[in-house]
């Protein structure tokens, strides 16, 4: 999460595992605001509760695609060098 300076505004990053339709979530979590704004002012001491941006986080689908290349071309790299030792 990332917040402005005065703390009136938050991005928050979100992560899904699976399918999702992102557009639907993102829709439900913009309409939900207003309920998490109101919660976070109960718990937290603050002069404004910031205002919440949602945002669609893909870093772990990328980097579980970039671990999938790399542990195939090991497993290519692999039996590249068992035909050239026979």
């Amino acid at each position: 999460m990332d917040t402005t300076g005065d703390l009136r505004f938050a991005t928050v990053y979100i992560s899904v595992l699976g399918e999702f339709d992102a557009k639907e979530l993102t829709k439900g979590l913009k309409s939900a605001s207003g309920y998490l704004r109101r919660e976070l002012s109960r718990i937290l001491n603050l002069r404004y509760t910031p205002e919440l941006n949602f945002v669609l986080d893909d870093s772990i689908a990328r980097g579980a695609h970039i671990s999938k290349l790399l542990n195939e071309l090991e497993r290519n790299g692999g039996n590249h060098e068992e035909d050239t030792d026979n």
